[in-house]
């Protein structure tokens, strides 16, 4: 039996990839700054600040494997990268499953494969996870192994990027049919598949050489354009017709109306306006990535083999639900 430490497992992804690892009869340990009040059964759970060096090595006693699912700001990302690397060197911990992005190959457009060159172009993210990526490969040089998985957009139950804010933002009618800037792929990927990518590449590292850092993107093959998961996830949520949004008002709700809204969400304002709660803020590096004609390259199965994906229509699935 194995024993898992995920950072950030209290967050959308870290959950389900904690549940994958127990479903598979690992035990699991899930630290984060804000652990389950109630962890489930067989769930040991510890609260835990990825920045602080001694609280990361007393958790990594005991532990066969770490998976890094932490977000939060470009120092959470890339300086938590940067400890957990030195923490894990001196706790002789030699297995990391590390949690990246598509973000890091920046604005680039085109079939992207993982050889293809990182590009800090689109904001303080990508740039982050890009130096996040770079501690766990100078670790790795050190006598390290581990898998980066660089995921899409990610939806699921209760996803809140890409699934309750898509929703939020169509009742709202500040998405629709964006003719040519909403004509980017999606990159969808279920939450469900990164947790079994995680589950696979670890069970993979723990065979593989020390050294060995393989790096791996995951999205659905069959992932549409942008319009048309608006479009589909419109109808489910039953708004009918789907307006088309002009480039000036796509402007205005990214530029103008984005921060705004984006400090009404942090300050927990809900005031209805005609009746209906203020959407989230839009940010126009968002509103960007909507015609940005960018597609993972997932041609290729990894070395612990083929990956199994959500078919898109049952990812359409989840949007019954939404609020």
């Amino acid at each position: 039996m194995t024993t898992f430490l995920v950072l950030g497992g209290s967050g959308f992804v870290g959950r389900e990839i904690s549940q994958a690892l127990l479903a598979a009869g690992h035990t699991v340990v899930v630290a984060s700054r804000q652990p389950q009040l109630a962890p489930q059964a067989q769930l040991s759970s510890r609260a835990l600040d990825v920045l602080h060096e001694p609280s990361l090595l007393q958790a990594l006693a005991g532990i066969d494997v770490v998976v890094n699912a932490t977000t939060g700001s470009g120092t959470v990302i890339a300086q938590g990268a940067q400890v957990l690397a030195r923490a894990m060197r001196h706790a002789g911990v030699r297995h990391l499953v590390h949690l990246s992005s598509q973000a890091v190959y920046g604005a680039q457009e085109g079939w992207l494969a993982e050889d293809t060159p990182l590009q800090a172009s689109l904001g303080w993210y990508g740039a982050a996870k890009i130096q996040a990526e770079a501690a766990v490969r100078q670790w790795v040089e050190q006598g390290g192994r581990a898998v980066l998985l660089r995921p899409g957009c990610v939806v699921g139950p209760g996803s809140p990027l890409w699934t309750t804010r898509i929703a939020r933002w169509l009742q709202a009618g500040h998405l629709g049919d964006l003719g040519a800037q909403g004509d980017g792929w999606s990159n969808l990927v279920h939450v469900r598949d990164v947790a079994q990518a995680v589950v696979q590449a670890a069970a993979w590292l723990q065979t593989a050489e020390p050294t060995t850092c393989v790096a791996c993107n995951l999205a659905a093959p069959d992932a549409p354009r942008w319009n048309q998961y608006f479009a589909d996830a419109a109808s489910r949520l039953n708004i009918a017709p789907l307006p088309r949004l002009s480039a000036r008002r796509l402007w205005c709700i990214s530029r103008l109306m984005g921060v705004p809204l984006k400090v009404a969400e942090r300050l927990g304002l809900s005031v209805p306006v005609w009746g209906r709660a203020l959407p989230p803020g839009m940010a126009p590096s968002v509103a960007a990535l909507w015609g940005q004609q960018i597609r993972l390259d997932v041609r290729r199965n990894p070395p612990w083999g083929p990956l199994v994906w959500t078919p898109y229509v049952q990812m359409l699935d989840d949007f019954s639900a939404a609020p």
